[in-house]
């Protein structure tokens, strides 16, 4: 990618999160409900064995809700976490006896990092900055 692209790419996430930032709590709960609702009623989430999450951070469209019914419902959930070891990002395994640690951009992720099978993932449910 050129260093052009990659400079624009930066300034736009930086000016959205700017924007996110901003936004009232109450309206981010709110937006975040009827997401959630509007994919956890999508027939390709209904129909998943194993989901790809990821746990919000403040002013991100909340997605606790989507693990709640994910816990009920018996699907196996996963979570981006970082290997500190292999210096790579990846889906681990999301148990819900799981100890929870910090990762290294302050995010929590399970403390074993025991790899998801990514031909298992069913669907997958992702933030976008912009």
């Amino acid at each position: 990618m050129s260093g052009g692209i990659q400079a624009e790419k930066e300034l736009l996430r930086a000016r959205v999160g700017a924007l996110r930032r901003g936004f009232d709590a109450g309206w981010v709960r709110e937006a975040s409900a009827r997401l959630q609702a509007q994919v956890m009623g999508l027939p390709e989430f209904l129909a998943a064995r194993q989901v790809a999450c990821y746990l919000a951070l403040p002013g991100e469209v909340q997605a606790e809700s989507i693990v709640q019914r994910c816990r009920t419902d018996g699907k196996a959930l996963c979570l981006p976490a970082f290997d500190c070891a292999k210096r790579v990002y990846g889906f681990v395994n999301w148990p819900a006896d799981a100890v929870m640690v910090r990762g290294p951009m302050g995010i929590a992720q399970p403390a074993d990092l025991q790899a998801a099978e990514g031909e298992a993932i069913d669907f997958v449910v992702v933030p976008g900055v912009a």
